[in-house]
């Protein structure tokens, strides 16, 4: 995966209200956080 590739996967995450970080190539973690507490990740 190329890093302009990651990039774009990144910043449309962030449009959608997601968090998102990669830790590399195969790992990621998307989240969310409420203000009720009620937080939400999964990671791939």
């Amino acid at each position: 995966m190329t890093k302009a590739f990651r990039d774009k996967i990144i910043a449309k995450a962030e449009e959608l209200g997601w968090n998102c970080t990669a830790s590399d190539e195969n790992e990621w973690e998307f989240y969310q956080m409420s203000p009720a507490g009620e937080d939400f990740g999964v990671c791939l």
